[in-house]
C-alpha cells in the first residue's frame, strides 16, 4: 500500500509538472512566435506532444520506476491513455457544464480528478505493468 501511495503522489506531481510544461509551451508558441499566432488549436497539439513525452519519461523512470527500455511498447500504450484521458475529459465536461449546468470551473476541477485517477490506473496496471518473466525473475 506504500508504494502505491508513492506513486500515486509522484503521478500528482509529475502531472502538476507536465501540465505547467504544456501551458509554457503553448504560451511560448502563441505569444512569441508570429506563425502560431492563428493557430492556436495546433499550438495545444504541440504542447500537448511535448509535455505527454517529458510525463511518459517522468513515470516511465520516477514514478513507476521501470528501467527497462520497452519504449517502442510502452509509449504508443502511454499515448493511448493520454488521448482516452483528453476525450474522458472532454465529453465529461461537455455533460456537465451543458446538459447538468453546473460551473465551468467545478467541472474543471471534476473532470481533472475523473481523468487523473483514469490515467494512473491505466498507466499503472496497463502501460508501466511488468511482464511475466521480469516478475518471475524478481521473486527468485
Amino acid at each position: 500500500m506504500k508504494q502505491f501511495i508513492s506513486q500515486f503522489v509522484k503521478f500528482c506531481i509529475t502531472g502538476t509538472i507536465n501540465a505547467g510544461i504544456d501551458f509554457l509551451v503553448y504560451l511560448g508558441l502563441t505569444r512569441y512566435f508570429d506563425f502560431w499566432e492563428n493557430r492556436l488549436v495546433m499550438a495545444t497539439g504541440v504542447a500537448f506532444v511535448i509535455a505527454n513525452i517529458n510525463s511518459y519519461i517522468m513515470n516511465k523512470y520516477w514514478t513507476f520506476r521501470d528501467p527497462n527500455g520497452r519504449h517502442k511498447i510502452q509509449y504508443p500504450k502511454f499515448f493511448a491513455v493520454s488521448l482516452v484521458g483528453l476525450a474522458i475529459n472532454l465529453a465529461v465536461f461537455y455533460y456537465l457544464v451543458h446538459v447538468l449546468m453546473i460551473d465551468d470551473i467545478l467541472s474543471k476541477v471534476i473532470v481533472a480528478a475523473i481523468v487523473l485517477v483514469w490515467n494512473f490506473f491505466a498507466n499503472k496496471f496497463w502501460t508501466f505493468i511488468k511482464p511475466k518473466k521480469d516478475l518471475l525473475e524478481s521473486k527468485s
